[in-house]
């Protein structure tokens, strides 16, 4: 006999005890957690028992009667017309066992009272009949499940014998119906147990199309999945439309500008040429990837704030027969966060013929570096046109011609420049440190970087000087004659990737005026195609590194490519500020540039 067979043996001994003896209820109970726990088909038997367990209840409630099995009982008429019982042992194994299932009949007994919320009431054929043939073969799907994870039948609530003389148990609230579940049915359970297979649904095909971007012309031809032949006819792509896109059936081709970033599915369809009653449907789907442009904010700053400024500037100076043209605009970093520009600008032209013009870019670390940019550009240009007529007003075309002829005047041209752009930025930087101790607050606070510049037309050519502090840069281009005169060189700080700003310390000590003095650059060109300045925010993207900041073909290139383009029409100045709004990724930072042509 097998072991599943034993154990069914058992149970249904132990099972035909409990009706007349509820002590062991127990052992019953116990012997179907040990199944439970042996797999699916122990879960299986164990089930069933359950089911024919609350039928043996019922058929003893139903009679009267107990529940014996037919070899104890002794002879009696058949019930219901069930067969005679055959001699135990006729048809068994060695032992005597019958494999067969034990037919059950009914014998008068007293009648026991019936709880409410007793079984169901099943009759005595039926859960014999229902018990399945259980074999041992091959492992199940379900053994891994522990007891406590085994659902009871649906609509069959079992519960362990109260003792004798106990109350009955109050009603049991409805058992609520099972779960859906794709699990196979056991043979045996009534219908009302049974679970209905779900089956999931096909999954559509899936053709992915190549990735556009946001924003650019797009065009590709809509790929066919293996199952559809070549000859096929009547394509369709449904959807694309609202995404900017459209799908020529003809040539199968999907073209547009997508304005929708994301991840896209469309609908495809074809019909075969041969047989066009056969139809192909599959998906296609499509990344666009969104344009990082449009991933930035633009937040106002907030005008209430100390020392607010206008997110953009722009200027518009006429020369002599020059004019200078400028444009400030706040950096895609700082218009996410809503914070301040905090470059600045500003441009003169005197009465005797110079032009001056001053950049500065406040630190970003810096709270109120948006103040200190603006200080040190009015200062330091407010204090250079006095400077101007003490020292660069008499003689001083003599030394630029001696100078540039290869004289000896360099060394007093030096000097004088050093009294008027090394005076104004020190007046600039003092500018600073007063409206500090004023507002109660260190002046470093309001630290800035600072380019300032003069120009002047002289008979030898256009001369210009500079000075600056920080990064940034300046230059005088001859496109004509080839020549470019770099006006400042790398002003790093004292770790790599920092750099200097505007502070005492750079005005008051020996070394510190050695410092300043080969700060100072000057140049002459016989034709002036543009001087330029430009804050850190211009430079790095269009320049890059240092090297290119000094090279000839680097300046042609950006001159003819960004900065004539820029100023060539009727509003140079909206055209400069429009310019500064160029994509270069990485580099978001405030954008500040001024132009003499």
């Amino acid at each position: 006999m097998t072991h599943a067979n034993e154990k069914l043996e058992m149970l249904r001994r132990l099972l035909h005890r409990l009706a007349t003896d509820g002590s062991v209820q127990a052992e019953v109970d116990e012997q179907l957690l040990r199944l439970v726990a042996e797999g699916a088909k122990g879960e299986e038997l164990a089930r069933t028992l359950i089911i024919a367990q609350a039928a043996v209840i019922a058929m003893a409630a139903d009679s009267g009667g107990a529940v014996l099995p037919a070899a104890d009982r002794e002879a009696s008429p058949p019930v219901d017309g069930d067969p005679p019982p055959e001699d135990a042992g006729a048809d068994g194994d060695q032992d005597g066992h019958d494999p067969r299932p034990t037919p059950l009949a009914v014998v008068p007994r007293p009648v026991q009272p019936v709880s409410a919320n007793a079984a169901p009431r099943v009759s005595k054929t039926s859960f014999i009949d229902a018990l399945p043939e259980f074999s041992t073969d091959g492992p199940s799907p379900r053994s891994a499940r522990s007891p406590e994870s085994v659902p009871p039948a649906s609509g069959i609530r079992y519960q362990p014998a109260a003792p004798q003389g106990a109350a009955p148990p109050p009603p049991a609230p409805p058992v609520p119906p099972p779960p859906s579940s794709s699990m196979a049915p056991s043979p045996g359970l009534p219908a009302l147990a049974q679970r209905s297979p779900v089956s999931p649904p096909m999954p559509a095909f899936r053709m992915s199309l190549p990735v556009a971007k946001a924003g650019e012309p797009y065009k590709a031809k809509v790929p066919l999945p293996p199952s559809v032949p070549e000859p096929a006819r009547s394509f369709m792509l449904s959807g694309v439309e609202a995404i900017g896109l459209s799908f020529d059936a003809a040539s199968r081709t999907l073209s547009g500008t997508p304005t929708v970033a994301g991840d896209h599915e469309f609908p495809a369809g074809a019909v075969e040429d041969r047989i066009p009653s056969r139809r192909h449907n599959w998906i296609c789907s499509l990344t666009v990837i969104a344009d990082p442009k449009s991933l930035w904010k633009d937040l106002p700053s907030d005008r209430a704030a100390l020392h607010w400024k206008d997110d953009e500037a722009v200027l518009l100076e006429q020369a002599g027969d020059h004019r200078i043209i400028g444009a400030s605009k706040r950096g895609r970093s700082h218009a996410n966060v809503g914070s301040f520009r905090d470059d600045d600008l500003l441009a003169e032209y005197t009465a005797s013929g110079w032009s001056i013009l001053a950049v500065a870019d406040g630190a970003g670390s810096a709270p109120l570096s948006r103040r200190g940019s603006q200080i040190v550009c009015r200062t330091a240009c407010e204090r250079l046109r006095v400077l101007i007529d003490e020292h660069l007003a008499a003689g001083v075309e003599t030394l630029i011609c001696a100078w540039h002829a290869g004289g000896e005047g360099e060394a007093a041209l030096r000097s004088r420049l050093y009294h008027c752009l090394i005076g104004a930025a020190f007046e600039a930087w003092h500018g600073i440190r007063k409206e500090a101790e004023e507002a109660g607050r260190p002046a470093r606070e309001y630290a800035t970087t600072l380019i300032l510049a003069l120009h002047r037309k002289t008979e030898a050519g256009h001369f210009a000087a500079c000075f600056a502090i920080g990064d940034g840069g300046a230059g005088m281009l001859d496109l004509a004659n080839g020549r470019l005169v770099p006006l400042t060189t790398p002003d790093s700080g004292e770790y790599a990737g920092q750099t200097r700003f505007l502070d005492g310390s750079e005005f008051l000590t020996v070394d510190a005026a050695k410092n300043n003095m080969a700060r100072i650059h000057m140049g002459l060109v016989n034709e002036l195609t543009g001087l330029v300045l430009m804050t850190d925010g211009v430079t790095d993207p269009m320049f890059e590194t240092d090297e290119r900041l000094a090279a000839f073909e680097v300046w042609k290139g950006f001159w003819e490519g960004q900065v004539a383009p820029a100023i060539s029409g009727g509003n140079p100045d909206g055209g400069l500020l429009a310019w500064l709004d160029f994509w270069s990724r990485g580099n978001h930072d405030d954008r500040t540039i001024l132009v003499l042509r």
